[in-house]
């Protein structure tokens, strides 16, 4: 089970992904991420709800994968806008 505080986390840590990724493509990138299939915009926290519901849909192998390209662009942004990369950590503990 997910706690609201994880779910605050990581929508947090999506919106700026959101956020970098559409400033960089010029293009608003809501609903073109793999785990937005799962987005239900009615309720609380809905980018970090559809990424658990994915994860929880995904295998083990397959969400290792998606867990490691994440990670690899969460350093990518972080070294663009200048997050220690110890603080970037904290959000793949979740």
């Amino acid at each position: 089970m997910v706690t609201k505080k994880q779910l605050c986390k990581k929508q947090e840590y999506l919106d700026i992904v959101k956020w970098l990724d559409s400033e960089e493509t010029g293009i608003d990138t809501c609903g073109t991420y793999e785990y937005c299939r799962e987005c239900d915009k009615t309720k609380d926290y809905p980018c970090a709800r559809a990424y658990y519901q994915a994860k929880a849909e995904l295998s083990k192998e397959d969400y290792s994968l998606m867990q490691k390209e994440a990670k690899n662009l969460g350093l990518e942004i972080a070294r663009k806008i200048d997050i220690p990369k110890r603080e970037l950590d904290n959000y793949y503990e979740s």
